[in-house]
């Protein structure tokens, strides 16, 4: 997978700050039986609870095929 973890604002790495926070929601989301993680549902940005607390957003690295392959 080439996923990666970034500041939702600037599209940097994001900050021991932001993991920590990260780290915390994860703990709230799974306190409140897995409830967090439905907030991508109702999210635009598909941020879950622990990505809105720390200002994070997870992107794709992966080249996007455009599906003009050529063999």
């Amino acid at each position: 997978m080439h996923l990666r973890i970034v500041d939702a604002d600037t599209g940097e790495r994001m900050t021991v700050t932001q993991a920590g926070l990260r780290t915390l929601g994860y703990l709230l989301s799974f306190a409140t039986c897995g409830a967090g993680f439905l907030w991508v549902l109702f999210n635009p940005r598909k941020q879950a609870l622990h990505d809105r607390i720390a200002n994070t957003i997870v992107i794709d690295k992966r080249p996007h095929n455009d599906g003009n392959q050529t063999s």
